[in-house]
């Protein structure tokens, strides 16, 4: 039989029965946010936050599926909770209020933004809206049909239903059954809130007219007020602007063809990682309904127990065994067992999947995707209902779920493990750093988030995992956030050098050599203010200084220290306000000290001596000349790499970074991050041990984060401050680790968290992904660069040895020029195929 043929019997059936479609709508109006059906049903409609349920600790799941079943057996008879997800690519909105968030206007920082955004224009993000509409009725439908009477002429002047009287009992049961599931969903942990009527217009404008969405100004008009008898158009006539066609293999409206794929039978099993494998398989343009039903108890349990005996009946009287009926008798008997044992309420599920295309083939395509995600939720079949696409898609409308022809009767613990809520966390309240989640959703994080105790960071991962990568990602866009961002990054691994090039920063490779010099002195304006005395701070700091470089280790006393404050006096004595000493200077003063008995002048002698290790030879190089390094520049970096061999060096250098830092920390105008990249070195010494737990216990009064990079978790967890990092670390990066896993319980995360971290996915050229942990949410993150920020990131070989080149053979071009240069040619990188299209 012919498709065609099958068509024409079913409209020359049903052509006389049919109302026209715009007729079969029952939404008849909007009104302070309740929907009100020519049926005489209303309903009242909600917006609801995703959890990512999955990531919590197991006895928190379990409790959460109690939970949820209870709030489901408190349900009222006759309700009707119909959930709507809608996914869908593409967020301009998204882009632009991330545009709109970035305060530099200089032409990095456009630039910079401008590829931002045209990438994920290329790569869009997923954007998934819940909607939970609760409806009731003013009585109960004895036939589950779509199609409607017409009472539209009550809704005149005198009265919105048939009586004024059961529509106001209506809309009281209406609040009281929201105000219940609203409540509900919030105690199970959702973020609930009512839909303005603009939204929902919004929603079936959307639904209606796919090939003009966006335009808010049209849906704006579904709602415009028409005073009776002035316009006799209803919301549910304007909503159709295009003449619907229907046939067997599809829905055609608005220049798009639409296919229903329904729920044709019920899952092997259910639980909440079934429901969340198959929304990831579906696709990522598609609608999801859900419709749960509250039937009266009792005549539902009556009605399966008569079913039940029906088939025994059959079976008795039948010449041979009918396996079909004694299988449906034992599975009533089942069935009513479980309720009796559980008290689960009986509720009727429908579950359906509308998909649309330009063409036949896009939407066959896609809602073969659709019934092949089906058997990912727990072995269940799904069906292509043809004949019955139109149908299903009205059941896609507020007040119209229940109208789906499958429904199957199912216990609340079942139902509990389909409702639609699973999500990843969205990130911060503030605008912050923009990634995708592992389900492609926007991510945004702020890293000095209000709400936050204290803005440190600590970061995990193996070698070649993509942390100093990673790292220039966030503090890129930190920089470009705002002009009152700083950052200083200690590094040990010599990973930051291309990024200080692209932003113009200071970077301070340190090495004995005459190529950097970094005078600790301050001038004697900064150490005397006029008509002060020294200040306190400064020369506490110097002492500490000396002390460090002449006897380190042990304890000084009090006549020592008094020897070199005398000779630090001396010294500046004699020197204009803008010069400043060097350590040579301090070094002939000691050795030339006067003011003292023979005991301090055979002290200050043998202190000259020792100083001498710093003032003379390499180290003089550095610590002996005059020359200071640019503190003012917003992204500074201290390489320590090459100096890695010399610890006197190196721990004299701890010393004096932090407190030429500290001027820099003291403006709480300005939010700071302070990077320790390869931290586990700096922690191996005392006084790197030092330097990370001042930083650690004093940023957070001083308007700053401290982000600590390493390798494995030990290098955090065996140091002596592991409890001053960790414990004051609310935001944790965890990349792909090679060993450690089960380490991660000591930085806060459970079981589940630990086995996302395990399972980290890594595609080389693409993306990456890091388990973050903020504060209190976890969230699988992707690393997803655009090619301009992978060429400023980029550490790769291949990719290092193509930079040479093009330098070579353009010398004129600037490094950021460079960069945008390689991001065009090779926007994948150097080893993956050449491209002319732009980055």
């Amino acid at each position: 039989m012919s498709v065609s043929f099958l068509t024409k019997m079913r409209d020359l059936v049903q052509r006389e029965s049919r109302l026209p479609f715009f007729r079969q709508i029952d939404l008849y109006r909007i009104e302070n946010g309740i929907l009100i059906g020519v049926t005489g049903v209303l309903g009242m409609g909600f917006a609801v936050e995703p959890r990512d349920i999955l990531l919590q600790a197991d006895e928190t799941i379990f409790d959460f599926e109690n939970r949820t079943r209870k709030f489901l057996n408190a349900l009222p008879e006759g309700a009707v909770l119909h959930f709507i997800a809608r996914s869908r690519e593409g967020d301009e909105s998204l882009l632009q209020s991330y545009r709109d968030s970035l305060s530099g206007e200089d032409p990095l920082s456009r630039t910079l933004a401008a590829s931002k955004i045209r990438f994920w224009r290329q790569h869009p993000f997923l954007k998934k809206e819940l909607f939970l509409f609760v409806s009731v009725s003013p009585y109960k439908k004895q036939t589950r049909t779509s199609w409607l009477p017409d009472i539209s002429i009550a809704f005149g002047k005198k009265a919105h239903c048939a009586s004024e009287i059961e529509f106001e009992k209506t809309k009281e049961a209406l609040y009281a059954v929201s105000g219940e599931v609203s409540e509900g969903l919030k105690a199970l942990g959702f973020g609930v809130r009512p839909m303005l009527d603009g939204e929902t217009a919004g929603y079936l404008y959307e639904l209606f007219t796919p090939s003009v969405t966006g335009q808010h100004a049209s849906a704006e008009r579904l709602l415009k007020a028409v005073p009776y008898g002035v316009e006799r158009a209803s919301l549910r006539s304007r909503l159709v602007l295009n003449l619907p066609v229907s046939d067997y293999n599809a829905f055609y409206l608005n220049e798009y063809f639409h296919q229903g794929i329904n729920l044709s039978a019920l899952p092997e099993e259910t639980t909440l990682k079934s429901i969340r494998d198959f929304e990831k398989e579906l696709g990522r343009d598609h609608l999801l309904t859900l419709t749960l039903e509250v039937p009266d108890q009792e005549k539902e349990k009556a009605r399966i127990k008569r079913e039940g005996n029906y088939a025994r009946a059959k079976n008795f009287f039948s010449r041979s065994q009918d396996h079909e009926a004694v299988a449906k008798a034992g599975e009533a008997d089942e069935f009513l067992s479980e309720l009796a044992t559980t008290w689960d309420k009986i509720l009727y599920a429908s579950l359906a999947v509308l998909v649309k295309g330009k063409t036949r083939e896009e939407v066959r395509e896609r809602s073969g995707n659709v019934l092949r995600a089906f058997r990912r939720l727990g072995g269940a079949e799904g069906i292509v209902d043809h004949m019955n696409h139109d149908r299903l898609f009205l059941t896609f409308l507020p007040l119209q779920g229940e109208e789906n022809p499958l429904a199957f009767p199912i216990p609340s613990s079942a139902a509990a493990h389909l409702l639609p809520v699973q999500g990843s966390w969205k990130g911060t309240e503030g605008q912050g750093v923009l990634l995708k989640t592992w389900r492609d959703e926007p991510l945004s994080l702020d890293l000095f988030d209000p709400k936050l105790t204290a803005k440190h960071a600590v970061m995990l991962g193996s070698t070649g995992a993509g942390k100093s990568f990673f790292t220039s990602y966030l503090l890129l866009h930190f920089l470009m956030a705002a002009k009152a961002h700083e950052v200083i990054v200690i590094d040990l691994g010599g990973s930051y050098r291309k990024l200080s090039q692209t932003l113009g920063g200071a970077y301070f490779e340190v090495e004995c050599s005459e190529n950097y010099a970094l005078n600790p002195f301050p001038s004697k304006s900064a150490l005397f203010p006029k008509e002060r005395d020294a200040d306190s701070t400064f020369l506490q700091f110097l002492k500490e200084l000396l002390q460090r470089m002449i006897a380190p280790g042990r304890p000084w006393a009090a006549s020592e220290k008094m020897i070199l404050e005398r000779v630090l006096r001396d010294v500046y004595r004699n020197l204009g306000d803008d010069d400043a000493p060097l350590l040579g200077d301090i070094e002939k003063g000691l050795r030339e000290f006067s003011d003292g008995d023979e005991e301090d002048k055979r002290k200050a002698y043998q202190f000259s001596k020792e100083l001498s290790l710093f003032t003379q030879g390499e180290y003089g190089k550095i610590l002996n000349r005059k020359g200071t390094f640019d503190f003012n520049a917003r992204f500074t970096v201290f390489d320590l790499r090459k100096i890695a061999r010399y610890p006197e060096l190196q721990e004299i250098l701890l010393f004096i970074i932090p407190f030429a830092l500290k001027r820099k920390f003291e403006n709480l105008g300005i939010k700071k991050i302070l990077v320790l990249d390869e931290c586990w070195q700096l922690l191996k010494e005392s006084q790197g041990t030092e330097l990370v737990e001042v930083f650690y216990r004093t940023a957070r009064k001083l308007n700053a984060g401290v982000l600590s990079i390493s390798q494995n978790p030990e290098d955090f967890l065996e140091s002596k401050i592991s409890g001053v990092m960790v414990n004051n670390s609310p935001i944790k990066y965890i990349l792909r680790l090679k060993k450690g896993h089960e380490k991660l319980a000591a930085f806060g995360l459970n079981e589940n968290e630990i086995l996302a971290a395990r399972e980290l996915e890594v595609r080389p050229g693409h993306y990456s992904e890091v388990f973050i942990k903020f504060d209190d949410h976890g969230v699988i993150a992707k690393v997803e660069p655009n090619p301009l920020e992978y060429w400023i990131a980029t550490t790769d070989p291949a990719d290092l040895a193509e930079e040479t080149r093009l330098r070579a053979s353009e010398p004129r071009k600037t490094d950021f020029q460079v960069f945008e240069t390689l991001a065009r040619l090779f926007p994948g990188g150097a080893s993956k195929p050449r491209e002319d299209s732009r980055a």
